[in-house]
């Protein structure tokens, strides 16, 4: 009786524990920088914790967002699973804004559900400058914060 009491009391801790890292895995996941385009503010090997958007997402100017890139192909690892190219950039306008200044497809506003985002170095980012609006869609997460070390 004692010990299916304490594999009760293990299994009351482990149940949760695991529901939790299944959750915060799906939800939360770590990027890396790649490249010269968000500088200042990230640099090349920085680490960035990002959570993963869902349809109730709120986008804002200034925001960090890792999205897909629209130019990119869609490749197969040798595992024959889909792999994206992925860039990070900052949101500049959203859905009803003005297009800014240099962005493709301007003049106008930024179409209902599409955003605008470019990188903090306009000489070597591959941005909204190049490919225009991207959809919301494209967005995989929003970046919470840069990691130490």
């Amino acid at each position: 009786m004692v010990l299916l009491s304490a594999v009760a009391a293990v299994l009351a801790v482990l149940v949760p524990a695991a529901a939790l890292l299944v959750w915060t895995r799906r939800r939360v996941f770590v990027t890396q920088v790649f490249g010269e385009s968000m500088l200042p503010t990230l640099r090349q090997g920085d680490r960035m914790l990002a959570v993963r958007t869902g349809r109730d997402t709120v986008f804002f100017p200034r925001q960090l967002v890792v999205l897909s890139d629209p130019e990119a192909p869609v490749i197969r690892d040798e595992r024959n699973r889909r792999r994206r190219n992925y860039l990070v950039k900052r949101v500049v306008a959203v859905a009803g804004e003005p297009l800014p200044e240099g962005v493709a497809g301007g003049p106008g506003t930024v179409p209902e559900g599409c955003l605008v985002v470019l990188g903090d170095n306009p000489g070597r980012s591959h941005d909204s400058r190049d490919f225009g609006p991207v959809p919301v869609g494209s967005v995989l997460g929003t970046v919470l914060r840069r990691l130490e070390g």
